[in-house]
């Protein structure tokens, strides 16, 4: 027997290419099955979440796996009804072809829409794995759900607008600034400037305001708001001369200030699902005004007052976080008291109507913008004698007033 000696050789070109195939094929096939698993894995989810809804069968029953709220439209930005304890069991009317929210009504009877996540069938007696695997992948879901949720929390609380949760009173204070104008038109019978006249005046103002809410249903809610509107300085009221050159104030500026207060209580029934609400407005008014006492004047202080029937609309989704609403009033039974020895008649009797437009913005959090305008135009009419001037007799005056404040509003 011979033996041969060989000498080491390095593997051929064709052998080389043959093993990084072998491995390139390897980890190919390691990658795409832990890529499948993700996406079974992914799959399973969207699986679960939509078995889940289907088991929300409508007519049905389900509990609440964790405290929610219930809505009136299937959206978090929609009008909140009322909340439901955690383990409180409702009936299913409605699921959403999404699966994303459900239609429910409680043992009292109330109804609205509950995100699918917050609830879940009545457990069978024996649950087989793959049926428990399917429960733990849609909690895992409403985990990932919940904790997007919480990103996006500062954002919803804009979307939502002046309102509270859980069908709970809603409360907001408001601050603004801005200009008050009135122009007054006085005739009567009698001759001279103190007999016929006109005066203009415009003043800077302030306004402060309260209101509340609570929604009674899906339809009604009931409602109370007051406010306070204060010109805060200006330049007083200047009446032009008479034809003979002599004015009411010789040529002076007499110093005055005006005060409005509105109290008010609302009821509102929701329209077009929710998109209008008409309001109807009960409520009571007083104005007064303060001059500067002139011999030569002789302008007098006054108030007018009286009770107030009105309506209006409100849109609480005008637009992406614009609310805006619009009222009308009509004073009843008004009363006008001027100062005594300075009356425009032995006896008056008042007409007035107000018109409210309001619109509000949702700017961050707790915090609202808002332009309020108020229109004011009260018609007094007269019988007898004027005490200031004894020819003005019956005599008529008209007041049209405009008041625009712009400010904040926070939300409690």
């Amino acid at each position: 027997m011979s033996h041969v000696m060989t000498t080491p050789t390095t593997p051929t070109t064709p052998t080389r290419v043959r093993t990084l195939l072998f491995f390139a094929l390897l980890a190919a096939g390691l990658f795409g099955l832990g890529g499948g698993a993700a996406e079974a894995r992914s799959t399973g989810w969207r699986v679960a979440k939509k078995e889940q809804a289907q088991r929300l069968s409508e007519g049905g029953k389900a509990n609440l796996v964790r405290g929610a709220i219930v809505y009136q439209r299937p959206s978090r930005k929609a009008d909140e009804l009322f909340e439901l304890e955690r383990g409180t069991e409702v009936e299913v009317l409605v699921v959403a072809e999404d699966g994303d929210w459900a239609r429910v009504q409680d043992s009292d009877g109330a109804k609205g829409w509950v995100e699918a996540r917050h609830l879940a069938a009545p457990k069978r007696a024996v649950r087989g794995r793959r049926g428990r695997d399917r429960d733990r992948d849609v909690e895992r879901e409403r985990e990932e759900e919940e904790e997007e949720e919480e990103e996006d929390d500062g954002e919803e609380e804009g979307d939502e607008g002046a309102k509270a949760g859980a069908g709970g009173l809603r409360v907001a204070a408001n601050v603004g600034f801005g200009m008050l104008a009135r122009t007054t038109s006085y005739s009567s019978m009698g001759d001279g400037i103190r007999a016929n006249y006109g005066i203009v005046s415009r003043t800077p103002a302030a306004r402060v305001g309260v209101l509340g809410g609570k929604r009674m249903n899906e339809q009604i809610t009931v409602g109370a708001e007051a406010s306070f509107v204060k010109t805060v300085g200006g330049d007083g009221i200047s009446v032009p001369e008479d034809a003979s050159g002599v004015g009411m104030g010789d040529g002076d500026t007499l110093a005055w200030a005006a005060q409005v207060i509105d109290v008010r209580g609302t009821v509102g029934y929701d329209v077009s699902d929710g998109e209008y609400q008409l309001v109807g407005r009960v409520g009571y008014h007083l104005a007064k005004t303060d001059v500067a006492e002139s011999a030569v004047a002789k302008l007098p202080s006054e108030d007018v007052a009286g009770f107030t029937v009105g309506a209006g609309i409100a849109a609480p989704r005008l637009a992406d976080r614009i609310q805006g609403q619009l009222g009308v009033e009509l004073l009843m039974k008004g009363a006008l008291t001027q100062t005594e020895g300075m009356r425009d008649g032995e006896t008056s009797a008042v007409k007035a109507w107000y018109a409210t437009a309001v619109v509000t913005y949702a700017y961050e959090g707790k915090i609202d913008l808002f332009a309020n305008y108020q229109l004011a135009l009260e018609t007094v009419t007269f019988e007898g004698a004027n005490e200031r001037e004894p020819s003005a007799l019956n005599a008529s005056r008209e007041d049209l007033q405009h008041v625009l404040t712009v400010g904040g509003l926070y939300r409690f």
